[in-house]
């Protein structure tokens, strides 16, 4: 649980980074995909678990933080 005043955004790398050392101390496999909901939809995040952990992120759109495509 996280205080409301923090961002859901800010807490999940460090949340998969946990799961990842939990994993690791178990010696199990780490999954090939993170599922999240919305609120982690932050370019960060997508980056950082592909390039640091080779995974691949499930994380609908978020349009509240969406800007219109370009034409």
């Amino acid at each position: 649980m996280t205080p409301a005043n923090e961002s859901n955004g800010d807490i999940a790398l460090p949340l998969v980074d946990k799961a990842s050392e939990v994993l690791t101390n178990i010696k199990c496999e780490h999954p090939n995909y993170w599922t999240m909901d919305s609120a982690y939809d932050r370019k960060t995040i997508y980056e950082d678990i592909l390039f640091d952990y080779n995974g691949q992120t499930i994380i609908p759109i978020n349009v509240r933080n969406s800007n219109e495509p370009p034409a």
